[in-house]
């Protein structure tokens, strides 16, 4: 049965990103909000990639992320300007039974009944982590250094975990759905004020983004707010949230990518022209505590490396988000070489540190 909801959207640029890389989807019954990352438009690039990937028809919203993922992967290898390119993404399907959330990242979806609002997402940043284990509190996470680094998102790994949510529906609910541009600048009894005081959900979206522009403006800011009308029954069935694997078939994907790497590097160890091969072959990974570029490949054939630093950068993997410093040990694939300095732009963007490019010398492959 169709849900009586009604809805608002806004979104800004803030007032110093030079892009918007927030999107967002209201669609009923699907609603969403994605805030990409990733530098060199690869950002907004992901995030819509993702608010594509959702589908009205589809019975599994979580598994519809899942293949979004995948597809936002498999672009970055294609593409060297977008490698390393990701996604938040939370969404939100409303009927007149229930309410579907499926969540990753650090965007949020709030619930605001009865004049009481519930963050219902759960933060997949280092600092939320450390909120959820006691070691923090919610006031100390507001204001840490690192409460921006992402531990899970869209697009860095071929597999990803979907956290899931299904509420009863009921008259009197109001949904937020929020990129961190919002939460990040106004706190959450100014959201709650905001959307308990606006009964128009458009007028509240509104106001919300004008509140977090007017508060600083830091960051892109989006905001989708739904609410549930007189029409909607009681109901439905409520299961806790839950992190839900990658589905088989991106799994099998995975492991077709890990065999083809493998035969590679086998064919490659065998000959001269494998190993004319390796020297065309380039990646950007971590040498010592730094962003390096190297040439060949990320491997070893009997006690063999297959790779060579060609230049080093004063880029520290520290100051990069955990899933990229991740993706650095595994070595992110460039074409050549220029797409390889390229792939070290989109990380000195990530990081705002400055890179002084030192080349090294050595013997060849």
């Amino acid at each position: 049965m169709t849900a009586d909801v009604r809805f608002g959207v806004s979104t800004h640029i803030g007032l110093v990103r030079d892009i918007n890389e927030d999107t967002e989807l209201h669609t009923p019954p699907l609603f969403a909000v994605a805030d990409g990352m990733g530098g060199h438009r690869g950002g907004d690039v992901a995030s819509a990639m993702a608010i594509e990937g959702l589908s009205a028809e589809t019975t599994d919203l979580a598994g519809s992320i899942v293949e979004a993922n995948a597809a936002i992967y498999e672009r970055s290898l294609r593409e060297a300007h977008l490698s390393g390119m990701g996604t938040t993404l939370t969404a939100l399907r409303a009927s007149a039974e229930s309410v579907e959330i499926a969540h990753i990242g650090d965007s949020r979806a709030y619930l605001l009944k009865d004049h009481s609002l519930q963050q219902l997402t759960e933060d997949h940043t280092e600092v939320g982590r450390l909120v959820r284990q006691g070691r923090i509190s919610r006031q100390e996470a507001a204001r840490h250094p690192r409460r921006n680094y992402i531990e899970r998102a869209l697009g860095i790994f071929p597999e990803v975990r979907v956290d899931s949510l299904t509420i009863p529906a009921s008259s009197g609910m109001r949904f937020l759905l929020c990129s961190d541009g919002l939460f990040g600048m106004i706190d959450d009894a100014q959201i709650a004020q905001i959307l308990d005081e606006e009964a128009d959900p458009q007028a509240a979206a509104e106001k919300l983004c004008a509140a977090a522009v007017e508060a600083g403006g830091a960051d892109n800011v989006t905001a989708v707010v739904v609410d549930y009308g007189e029409g909607t029954p009681e109901g439905g069935t409520t299961s806790s949230p839950s992190a839900k694997q990658a589905n088989p078939t991106s799994k099998r994907t995975a492991r077709l990518v890990r065999i083809a790497v493998v035969a590679a590097i086998v064919l490659m160890a065998a000959g001269f022209a494998a190993k004319a091969s390796i020297r065309n072959s380039w990646y950007v990974g971590a040498d010592a505590e730094h962003v390096a570029i190297f040439n060949g490949m990320p491997a070893s054939v009997a006690g063999i490396d297959l790779f060579q630093v060609r230049s080093t950068t004063g880029l520290a993997t520290k100051d990069l988000p955990p899933i990229y410093q991740q993706r650095l040990r595994d070595g992110i694939r460039a074409a050549d070489l220029r797409d390889a300095q390229q792939i070290v732009v989109n990380l000195k963007e990530l990081s705002g540190a400055p890179i002084v490019p030192t080349e090294t010398t050595g013997g060849s492959l």
